[in-house]
């Protein structure tokens, strides 16, 4: 009987313990409920979603000569990286090294890691502009830069790009810069980095170098020959040790060199990668002359002799991926591997069919049959993917797509929480625009130095523009005739129009006749009126009425201001088309309310904001991102809320003009954005309500474990 009576108080005691819980934890919920807005603040924060992205940016490469498993690599944001198992693995080697490990001109050159021929556990690298010494295999490293540095220039007084070691005399170095805006030059140390000094360069009269010095090369049978390829001029070489230089430009050739190699067979032949092919030079004792040029068209990133047999050659470049010669340079055999965005090389210094690549954006490659075939070998490297661009699908707010830079076109099918490469064409992956057709979402445009077009949603892709030498900054379709296409080649200063989806282009000449720097930086169509048509240029805003076939300068509002003739992005309100909005290098933006003719200052000020993002459902809320933050507007931008930037990552920066600010159709208060280093970005709030629904089962389960719950049953299926 005492048994019998016991297990109705048993129930009975469990309910009330169930009862009073569900009330402390209901009472939590009504507490933290009752300032919502609030808790989603608080608990808002960019979230990475790069689930499927794959990339590393390897900006230099070198093997020990003496045990060729011990491999090292640079890469442009996280330092150093080693391997000992012949890059199988790698492992972080960063000690010494300062917290923002930035390789400052990585984007513009490969082969930046050197090390000692003479004793390979001496490396050099530039990080941040600065020189930095390890002696014990990248285990330690110190900074070794002094007197390179120009005080007076701030910021930009650290500006090494590259190191170069004299094979007769490991304590003999030369170190050039990239010093846009300030001082520069070359620098030369005889104490193996403890000191330098400069011998040549802008702030040296008489010495025939500018501030850019970078890529550097000696001739090892001739000590006082050196050579520069430079990002300003083609070609300088110098016959007193790198006191004073000439210049040189062959032919065809474009300003910018990468690369400068001699010749290790016979060193009075130089080997000079351009922005428009090899130039093979033959150096005389006074004079420098074109022995040929290959590759015409191509961007030469690398250049690298097999050590055991110097006529094998191999090139790297920056759109068609790999080349081979096998007799000195002659005859060039592509091998491709375009998918792989090879910029670095180093290869193995007695078995020339092992090689390896060094990618920029996909990590490192290795071959062992001589580049017919390549491997991934990323175990061990950081994850680094730079987003070009980023766009939503114009009918399904799931679909994304996003052009990672030097590694592929992916997308996403659920909003953001998985990504598939749909293509590795460099072309497209590099580009600062990619643009999909609303009508059609199977059509997208994309490219920087070709247009390409897919019609079938992504996967592969079709020339449909191909000048000589062209850059493309901006496309725009229209979209009352999304077979109406407008593009802009930055280096030719053309613009491009296509009535046929791009089968055919005409060039419309008249676009800013008169302006010294016109290069378009965002094109838009009025929605409501395609004879309505915006060009944002460094030179202020361009704008046609009658669909682009002639332009006249917009300038009323902007001259007074410094940098407000720098436009960065134009919107165009959806809801009232007389309404605009540009982004200026004045850290501005502006509005007009009479299609463009007259603008007004906001108020806003943030460094370098990107596209202003209009609100789908209230044309009043506006949304920019700049590079460390973003902020709204609730009342068509004349206040502005800085919003929270947690979750980006030291170091990096919202790559706000092309990737910036997607907003969720499905959600809201969800924003997608690219970064410069971490890939893709989520804005996310962590909603109070569903971190305590986690919290009431948790403890309704706990309760339940041991009697039947009918109301730990009831606050399931209220939370389901």
């Amino acid at each position: 009987m005492i048994q019998y009576l016991a297990q109705p108080l048993i129930r009975w005691s469990r309910l009330i313990v169930l009862m009073l819980s569900l009330a402390s934890v209901f009472g939590l919920i009504a507490s933290l409920t009752s300032t919502p807005v609030q808790a989603a603040q608080n608990d808002a924060r960019w979230v990475p979603h790069n689930q499927g992205i794959i990339g590393a940016n390897i900006v230099g490469l070198a093997i020990d000569p003496m045990t060729p498993t011990t491999i090292y690599a640079l890469t442009n944001s996280n330092g150093v990286y080693k391997s000992t198992d012949g890059g199988v693995t790698w492992v972080e080697k960063n000690v010494g090294l300062p917290a923002h490990k930035i390789v400052k001109w990585g984007h513009l050159f490969a082969n930046l890691l050197v090390t000692d021929p003479k004793n390979p556990d001496t490396v050099y690298i530039p990080v941040q502009g600065r020189i930095y010494k390890s002696t014990g295999g990248a285990e330690h490293w110190a900074e070794s830069s002094r007197g390179t540095t120009f005080p007076a220039c701030g910021a930009h007084g650290d500006n090494i790009a590259g190191i170069l070691i004299d094979p007769r005399n490991s304590d003999h170095l030369y170190a050039g810069t990239v010093a846009s805006g300030c001082s520069g030059g070359l620098f030369e140390s005889m104490d193996a980095g403890a000191t330098w000094r400069q011998v040549a360069g802008s702030n040296i009269v008489g010495s025939g170098l500018g501030n850019d010095a970078w890529a550097l090369a000696l001739d090892p049978t001739r000590p006082n020959r050196l050579y520069i390829g430079s990002i300003k001029d083609a070609f300088f070489f110098s016959q007193t040790g790198g006191k004073s230089w000439s210049s040189f430009i062959p032919p065809q050739a474009v300003n910018s060199s990468r690369v400068v190699v001699v010749d290790p067979a016979s060193t009075r032949r130089v080997f000079l990668g351009n922005g428009n092919g090899l130039f093979i030079l033959m150096s005389t004792t006074f004079a420098v002359s074109v022995v040929a040029h290959v590759l015409p068209g191509e961007d030469i990133w690398s250049i690298q002799f097999v050590p055991s047999n110097p006529r094998i050659i191999y090139i790297a470049t920056a759109a068609g991926g790999l080349y081979k010669s096998t007799d000195g340079g002659l005859q060039w055999q592509h091998l491709g591997h375009t998918d792989t965005f090879p910029q670095s090389l180093a290869i193995h210094p007695s078995n020339p069919d092992i090689i390896y690549t060094g990618s920029a954006g996909a990590g490192t490659y290795q071959s062992f049959d001589g580049g017919q075939t390549f491997a991934a070998r990323n175990e061990g490297l950081p994850f680094k993917a730079q987003v070009q661009t980023l766009i939503r699908h114009p009918q399904n707010g799931n679909i994304l797509y996003a052009g990672i830079s030097a590694n592929g076109v992916y997308q996403s099918l659920d909003r953001g929480q998985s990504w598939t490469k749909m293509s590795s064409d460099a072309n497209v992956a590099n580009a600062f625009h990619l643009t999909i057709n609303p009508a059609n979402p199977d059509i997208l445009y994309g490219g920087d130095r070709v247009i390409k077009k897919s019609t079938d949603g992504g996967w592969t892709w079709t020339e449909i523009l191909k000048p000589e030498i062209a850059f493309f900054r901006s496309f725009a379709l229209d979209p009352n005739g999304p077979d109406t296409l407008f593009t802009v080649d930055s280096t030719n200063l053309k613009m491009y129009k296509s009535t046929d989806g791009g089968r055919t282009w005409a060039i419309k000449a008249s676009y800013a006749p008169s302006a010294p720097v016109r290069v378009a930086e965002s094109i838009v169509v009025d929605p409501t009126n395609s004879n309505r048509v915006y060009a944002a240029s460094y030179d202020f805003l361009w704008k046609s009425t009658n669909g682009g076939e002639t332009w006249r300068r917009v300038t009323r509002g902007l001259e007074s201001i410094p940098l407000a003739n720098w436009i960065e992005a134009i919107t165009i309100d959806p809801v009232i088309p007389s309404i605009l909005y540009i982004t200026t290098r004045a850290n501005k933006v502006f509005k007009s309310v009479d299609f463009g003719e007259t603008w007004s200052d906001t108020g806003f000020v943030g460094p370098l904001p990107g596209r202003i993002i209009v609100d789908a459902n209230d044309h009043n809320t506006l949304s920019v991102a700049t590079l460390t933050s973003w902020f709204q507007s609730a009342d068509g931008g004349r206040s502005w809320v800085e919003r929270s930037a947690k979750g980006l990552p030291p170091g990096d920066f919202f790559q706000a003009k092309f990737a910036g600010l997607i907003p969720d159709t499905l959600d809201p208060g969800r924003f997608y954005i690219g970064t410069g280093f971490s890939g893709i970005l989520v804005y996310e709030v962590a909603s109070s309500y569903l971190l305590l629904t986690t919290e009431v089962l948790q403890i309704s389960d706990e309760i339940c474990k041991t009697s039947d719950c009918p109301l730990g049953e009831l606050i399931i299926a209220s939370h389901s």
